[in-house]
């Protein structure tokens, strides 16, 4: 079967750029007091290419807050990847349809956005984080705000979305088996989840894109039988360095999701004095990368302690030196 990528428009093909995820920058977003507008000029300041934006970011937007949002990205040549959180293997039909909604809506909102992509997981996870913070992502009020900050105004979610939060998600993701409970019925909801929303990704020429993160999406496999599936080639995955359980080898998992890779994001938490990350072999997941002739957008995930931004900027950086080493060997 020839790759889902492969058949994307060449047109809609961006060349190798690095994004930053803004919950990575969050204790620099509150310091420096930056509005989500102010975003796209910070980051490009510091050499990145773009953004990724979670949907519960956009909980407190109206209309004109996204239109200020696009803007501003367009003003500053900042790209734009939506991160949506999501659970497509509900069997309790009000809630599995929610999803499917929730997915569609947000798919439109991405569009509006000028988004490159539109990031899922699965879902089919028995405890996970994100069923938890699932509630603060449901609904965009009416209500017109006058600013709207990076971090949510809630203190609750100051506290889900702080670094020791994210670094625990970080290591139970690590240590965790993906053993998923009922996975033959939880994979058939998730694949007749998306033959309901690919229609609204084919109209509006937008990607969507699996992570390995997570409940029937920590098993690599799973995620290319669910495309396979689907057979579109508005669907691919987005491989995340860091997010294979234990019982996956990083790099074979790595190897699977490549040649459907439409998006990646570069997970990262602990450096050496090389500055190179220290639980992560960066030099060998490029090459595969590169090997599958990958060539689009990284998203820089920095999970660790110390400044956020040097952190981002540490594995920038980190990138570009493997991407270029990656590029000579192959030339």
């Amino acid at each position: 079967m020839e790759c889902a990528w492969n058949r994307i428009p060449e047109n809609l093909i961006d060349p190798m750029q690095i994004y930053v995820s803004t919950y990575c920058l969050n204790e620099t977003s509150r310091r420096s007091g930056l509005l989500l507008t102010d975003l796209p000029g910070f980051i490009r300041r510091h050499g990145f290419e773009g953004i990724e934006l979670s949907d519960r970011q956009l909980a407190v937007c109206t209309g004109a807050d996204l239109e200020n949002l696009r803007l501003s990205c367009s003003q500053e040549n900042c790209g734009l990847v939506l991160n949506v959180s999501c659970d497509l293997t509900y069997w309790d039909l009000k809630l599995w349809q929610r999803e499917i909604q929730y997915v569609r809506r947000m798919l439109g909102i991405a569009h509006l956005l000028d988004a490159k992509c539109l990031r899922i997981c699965l879902g089919g996870q028995s405890f996970s984080i994100q069923n938890l913070l699932r509630k603060h992502r449901d609904v965009i009020p009416e209500k017109k705000r006058q600013t709207v900050s990076v971090t949510s105004p809630s203190a609750s979610m100051k506290t889900v979305l702080s670094k020791l939060a994210m670094r625990f998600a970080h290591v139970l993701r690590k240590n965790m088996t993906s053993r998923v409970k009922n996975l033959e019925a939880k994979m058939g909801r998730a694949v007749a989840s998306l033959k309901e929303i690919m229609p609204a990704a084919v109209s509006y020429k937008l990607p969507l894109v699996i992570e390995n993160h997570w409940g029937i999406s920590s098993r690599p496999e799973n995620i290319i039988e669910v495309i396979d599936k689907i057979s579109s080639p508005w669907l691919g995955t987005c491989p995340d360095f860091g997010n294979f359980p234990r019982d996956v080898d990083p790099c074979e998992g790595l190897k699977l999701l490549a040649p459907y890779a439409l998006h990646v994001h570069a997970k990262s938490a602990r450096f050496n004095e090389d500055g190179d990350e220290i639980d992560i072999d960066y030099e060998r997941c490029l090459e595969i990368l590169r090997q599958n002739d990958y060539g689009q957008t990284f998203t820089v995930e920095y999970e660790g302690g110390g400044n956020d931004l040097q952190g981002c900027l540490k594995t920038r950086e980190l990138i570009i030196r493997n991407w270029q080493g990656s590029v000579i060997q192959s030339g």
